[in-house]
């Protein structure tokens, strides 16, 4: 069994065809490879803005997909 110490390593072990967000108000399912997807391509983002792991970040956005796609992408960037 794979070892589980962070939000990514959670990510990397799930089946990429399961769902891993659902959003009810928009009828619209995530799977967590697309998950891993959007948070990957956030962080290469993150990193080419030349934001480096330990430093801090600000985010306003609201409540939905965007706002965990961030948060996610600022924990491993």
């Amino acid at each position: 069994m794979q070892e589980v110490n962070t939000l990514w390593d959670l990510l990397e072990a799930a089946p990429a065809d399961r769902t891993a967000l659902i959003v009810p108000d928009a009828e619209l399912r995530i799977s967590y490879g697309a998950l891993r997807e959007q948070v990957s391509a956030a962080a290469d983002l993150f990193a080419s803005a030349g934001i480096r792991p330990g430093e801090r970040i600000a985010m306003a956005l609201p409540n939905g997909v965007p706002a965990l796609v961030c948060f996610l992408a600022a924990a491993i960037a």
